[in-house]
């Protein structure tokens, strides 16, 4: 079991292989550091170019006057999409 605590504006990253088993986990506290992170991330877990992968976002809230945690939620979107 693994977990993560305080995700107010933050979001949890779970990414998991189903093919290996290998399961990769980040706290997102920040924009600057998602592209990077999620690249090592899947680094630790994916073979080959293309792999099926079981992807989720946990925490973050809907702060309305901020957007801090949409923006983390976008910049991830946006890493995968790509």
């Amino acid at each position: 079991m693994v977990g993560t605590d305080e995700a107010t504006t933050c979001v949890g990253l779970v990414i998991r292989n189903p093919e290996s088993g290998m399961i990769s986990v980040a706290h997102v506290d920040s924009p600057d550091i998602v592209e990077i992170g999620i690249t090592q991330m899947l680094s630790s877990i994916v073979d080959s170019k293309y792999a099926i992968l079981d992807v989720h976002l946990v925490g973050g809230f809907n702060d309305v006057s901020h957007q801090v945690s949409a923006n983390f939620s976008n910049c991830v979107f946006k890493v995968f999409i790509r």
